[in-house]
């Protein structure tokens, strides 16, 4: 079990994310406003603050909730994320399953579409995966920044992902990510 998350149990991958973040904003790139949701449309959602984070987890858990080799997940502050029935236009909120005990996973309560993974030690920022987006949406995400459990991977024909940082798992990212960080 790990001691923390990756994504905010630690005030060093914080400082990362930020800097990221204000590197692309930097350079005069603006966290556009995403939006998607579920096959049926019984819940759509809108993310005001755009997309600040990347990655695909090769994880087991992550496959079979999502029914592929790997997911993609973008990060998004909470604050800014709203869920919608696009059939109707009423507020309304995904279905919750407890995964593990570190997160919990959002999905349509009527088609079963996996939405969101919401970290424990997240409290700012919510993990909506990317195939959720609307497609043509997909070209203002910001580059993928890691792939996570790259040791579980399930995928012999598929390439890794050159710019993307080759995990074995979420602790041995997290070890690097902060020797890094100490190092720069």
């Amino acid at each position: 079990r790990l001691g923390f998350w990756v994504f905010g149990g630690s005030e060093g991958i914080k400082r990362r994310r930020e800097l990221a973040v204000s590197q692309r904003a930097g350079r005069g790139t603006r966290l556009e406003p995403l939006w998607g949701g579920c096959l049926c449309g019984q819940l759509s959602w809108r993310a005001e603050g755009g997309a600040l984070q990347v990655f695909t987890c090769h994880c087991t858990m992550c496959r079979r909730v999502c029914g592929g080799t790997i997911s993609t997940f973008f990060s998004t502050p909470r604050s800014q994320l709203s869920f919608f029935n696009s059939l109707t236009g009423a507020s309304t909120s995904p279905k919750v399953w407890r995964s593990s005990d570190q997160a919990s996973r959002g999905f349509c309560g009527t088609c079963g579409a996996s939405i969101l993974m919401d970290y424990d030690e997240e409290k700012h920022t919510v993990w909506v995966l990317v195939g959720t987006l609307d497609k043509k949406l997909v070209k203002v995400l910001p580059p993928i920044e890691a792939e996570i459990y790259s040791g579980e991977r399930n995928d012999p024909w598929a390439r890794q992902m050159p710019a993307a940082e080759q995990c074995r798992d979420l602790e041995a990212w997290v070890r690097d990510s902060a020797s890094l960080l100490a190092a720069g």
